[in-house]
């Protein structure tokens, strides 16, 4: 009993809440075959959760870029939803939706409409 009361004390708090800041930290192309997996990446792209169900970006997330252009729009938690409201040059819609999953491990990845799977996975800024 000891033992598990000290390992519990060591853990580190995954975040609880999507609200706040994350930041891409690897991302997911699929060649194909299935055999993509997540790789690392080095990122300034940041997508922020805020109370109200509105989300912003610091670049485009349609392209994963960060630059002039922001992308923002609104967030359904309960279904996985993101609609984003400026895509327009990366689609032929001015509207995307996207999905998106709040994992248990404590990360956001966030799912893109292409032929094979891509996904951009995303941990809580500090």
């Amino acid at each position: 009993m000891i033992f598990a009361a000290m390992t519990a004390c060591d853990s580190i708090a995954e975040p609880e809440v999507i609200l706040g800041t994350w930041t891409l930290t690897e991302q997911l192309t699929d060649p194909g075959d299935g055999s993509g997996e997540f790789q690392a990446v080095e990122s300034d792209f940041t997508i922020t959760f805020h109370e109200n169900g509105s989300f912003s970006t610091n670049g485009a997330l349609c392209t994963l870029t960060t630059g002039t252009v922001a992308s923002s729009g609104i967030y359904d938690e309960a279904s996985g939803a993101l609609t984003v409201s400026n895509c327009r040059g990366t689609w032929e819609e001015d509207i995307t939706n996207l999905s998106f999953d709040f994992r248990p491990n404590g990360t956001v990845e966030i799912s893109f409409p292409c032929i094979e799977p891509c996904k951009g996975r995303f941990t809580k800024a500090e």
